[in-house]
């Protein structure tokens, strides 16, 4: 996960700002899904 991070953080200086908050989304919703994955997982 640490070089999905510095990879995005080496990107961001050339994205778009549109494309930045497209990216800022998904990696949102992908942390929800996770967060709400591991609950069902842990049965919390």
């Amino acid at each position: 996960m640490e070089n999905i991070c510095i990879k995005i953080l080496q990107i961001l200086p050339k994205l778009e700002p549109n494309t930045l908050d497209s990216l800022m989304k998904c990696l949102e919703d992908i942390g929800i899904a996770a967060e709400n994955d591991f609950r069902v997982c842990s049965g919390k």
